[in-house]
């Protein structure tokens, strides 16, 4: 599979989430040209056979392509592709990250799980549900936040070691960069103890503000540590306020300093 039909897989992946995001149903919009990811670059007539072979969208709806969603869906052919070590080489399905590009708020969460491989989407089920409540508690829509996962891949139960982490590093970082949001949410222990290089206990950092190369980095539970533990409801609660306000002083204020 050419870089083209990878991008137009990732044009199609991201429409319909953001139709589920809407809440709404999926109906396709036209799909940009994408055949310049190619290389060589084909010529005029080869052009005009390669648009001939596009299926036809049902909408006449364009999206305008940023720059950073070509980024974004560079990155995830390179996802898509990766074999840097056995849980990429066993994963059928790769998951990138999705949602606003570029977006004020990121969130980063574990891994890909089952139910997230089918859905293609970094969380879902139980955990995404759960994660939608806590946006809406503080008066944020999920289609304005880019969400990813530190692991890109399905570890099928297997257990997550230290070279995973390292390899999926790479990615999370280059999503950093291109999305550059104001924010990163990160959900449980291992993400922001990947950030930090160290481990971090999340009972005792939560809610605080943390720096990861430049960037403002605010942990707090995994989801599925509140489903698992009702009792974390309040802590989990009590960092969203927090959050809330860190984000709308940055909004007001670019140049505030938080500590």
């Amino acid at each position: 599979m050419n870089r083209s039909e990878y991008a137009a897989q990732m044009w199609t992946l991201l429409d319909k989430c953001e139709a589920c995001l809407r809440h709404r149903a999926y109906t396709p919009t036209n799909m940009p040209d994408f055949s310049h990811f190619d290389k060589p670059t084909t010529n005029q007539s080869e052009q005009s056979t390669t648009a001939q072979n596009v299926t036809p969208m049902a909408n006449t709806t364009q999206k305008p392509t940023t720059p950073e969603t070509r980024q974004i869906i560079d990155l995830a052919t390179e996802i898509a592709g990766c074999r840097k070590c056995s849980l990429a080489s066993n994963t059928q399905h790769k998951v990138p990250g999705q949602g606003a590009i570029p977006a004020k708020i990121m969130v980063v969460s574990f891994y890909t799980d089952d139910n997230a491989e089918k859905s293609m989407f970094p969380m879902s089920g139980n955990i995404l549900s759960q994660f939608q409540k806590w946006l809406s508690a503080i008066q944020i829509n999920l289609q304005d936040v880019y969400v990813t996962n530190l692991i890109k891949c399905n570890p099928h139960n297997n257990g997550i070691n230290k070279n995973y982490i390292e390899n999926c590093m790479f990615y999370l970082d280059n999503e950093i960069q291109i999305i550059r949001p104001k924010i990163i949410l990160t959900l449980g222990s291992t993400v922001v103890s990947s950030l930090c290089q160290k481990y971090v206990d999340i009972n005792a950092y939560h809610g605080q503000i943390l720096n990861y190369r430049g960037f403002i980095v605010f942990p707090t539970y995994h989801p599925n540590d509140v489903i698992s533990n009702p009792f974390l409801r309040k802590p989990v609660w009590d960092d969203l306020q927090k959050f809330k306000a860190v984000y709308e002083r940055m909004l007001s204020d670019p140049n505030v300093r938080i500590e």
